[in-house]
């Protein structure tokens, strides 16, 4: 039950987003993406409650692994936690802001990339989304902020750390 709520939760995050996109209608995806962070959340809570597992266990292999724990129940549980007010609250900061739209979509997706990152269980899955991870934040930042320069070398600077940071780990 709780992995349907888990799917679901993502499922509406992504229509969300996707809703985002469309002229006039960014409050009413990001509501709906505030709703499946919460569906994400009651459902990462009830695996951690429960204790059982969904999915595929820890793997070293080089494939696709996705599953959930208590721990990674956990976090999806404070990811729903969060994000919820944060993309309600979200509407009116964005109003009228001239990439309303795109960062709208990319805020969901970013939430979508944050969950495969806690569910990855291989090394494939953890280093995919672990980029997408640090990639979204930056486009994000550059969307919002087009003709600043210190917001361009800010960036640059967040991508370099991460990327250098990240080598260091698996070097």
């Amino acid at each position: 039950m709780s992995g349907t709520v888990l799917l679901v939760g993502l499922g509406v995050i992504g229509f969300g987003g996707l809703i985002s996109g469309v002229r006039r209608c960014t409050a009413v995806g990001l509501i709906l993406s505030a709703i499946g962070a919460a569906a994400v959340g009651v459902a990462g809570f009830a695996f951690l409650c429960s204790g059982h597992p969904a999915g595929a266990g820890f793997t070293s292999e080089l494939t696709v692994s996705l599953g959930v724990d208590q721990l990674s129940g956990l976090f999806l549980g404070m990811l729903g936690l969060v994000a919820v007010p944060a993309l309600v609250f979200s509407i009116s900061y964005l109003r009228g802001h001239r990439g309303e739209r795109a960062i709208a979509m990319l805020t969901s997706l970013f939430l979508l990339v944050l969950a495969l990152v806690l569910c990855a269980r291989d090394p494939v899955t953890l280093l995919a989304g672990w980029e997408l991870m640090t990639a979204l934040p930056a486009t994000i930042i550059l969307v919002a902020r087009r003709c600043d320069e210190l917001a361009r070398r800010t960036v640059f600077t967040y991508l370099a750390v991460t990327h250098l940071g990240g080598a260091g780990t698996w070097i």
